[in-house]
């Protein structure tokens, strides 16, 4: 999970909410509010359409959480403070600010993201595995995060899994024991996708490997190419598992701006 940029709400989104609110008022008892979210989904499909598109847009492709790619197929909007928690005066359903779009988290068991290896009910996360339970005080809001991993990689022979990196959560003033609730409440650490960011640091590692044994000079423009290729969206879209990458390539980021202007 990495920080996101609060995106500007859609017109569409904008002209069609308070007709619906006046038509269907927050925690009325009847409907539900999945009720009325089904409702606005159905009734309001251009807005609907919009917001799948914005936010779309805005992660880069990527899921919130997780990181891998979203496709029609996996994924979904996310509320981040559950539907559930809606009352009279403070409506989570129909706004805006408290959507993201989020894979599925291992419901789509067919999807090539996601493995049976070791259960299904292991490999459960983001918004599936958060399922009611309150944020708050207990999940980094991905628009609240700073602009650089508040995790490290944590390497081990099952996979790579992230751990609060101390020195980063101190510098942007959220409490490491908040990361972990976060990677748990959100299984983050789940097998698969430990086992899969894995694979991506492995085959970074060895793109770096390679571009150090071309260069016996100092190689910047090389790890600037590779740094770029992995980071920069290509066609509005993002690599998966980009805090992994990222925390790849640190270090030979920083070894790039060190050295640039000698």
């Amino acid at each position: 999970m990495h920080r996101l940029e609060r995106p500007r709400t859609p017109r569409a989104y904008t002209e069609s909410r308070a007709a619906f609110v006046k038509d269907y008022p927050p925690a009325a008892g009847r409907p539900t509010e999945s009720e009325r979210w089904e409702a606005w989904k159905n009734e309001c499909q251009e807005a609907c359409a919009a917001v799948l598109d914005c936010l779309q847009k805005n992660q880069y492709g990527l899921c919130a959480f997780c990181e891998i790619p979203l496709s029609e197929t996996n994924r979904q909007i996310e509320h981040f403070v559950p539907k559930s928690l809606t009352t009279t005066t403070q409506d989570w359903t129909i706004n805006f600010e408290n959507y993201t779009l989020a894979c599925k988290g291992n419901e789509n068991r067919h999807s090539l993201w996601y493995s049976d290896d070791p259960s299904h009910k292991a490999n459960i996360c983001c918004g599936h595995k958060k399922d009611q339970t309150d944020p708050r005080g207990k999940i980094c809001n991905p628009y609240e995060l700073p602009p650089y991993p508040v995790v490290r990689e944590d390497i081990r022979p099952d996979g790579l899994f992230f751990v609060p990196d101390a020195a980063a959560c101190r510098k942007a003033g959220i409490a490491p024991e908040l990361v972990a609730s976060t990677l748990d409440h959100l299984g983050l650490n789940c097998p698969n996708l430990a086992r899969r960011r894995m694979n991506v640091w492995r085959k970074l590692m060895q793109d770096v490997e390679a571009v150090l044994a071309k260069s016996p000079e100092i190689p910047q423009e090389e790890l600037t190419e590779l740094a770029a290729d992995q980071l920069e969206p290509l066609n509005g879209k993002l690599q998966s598992f980009y805090t992994t990458r990222l925390l790849c390539l640190s270090p030979e980021i920083s070894y790039i701006q060190e050295n640039i202007h000698e």
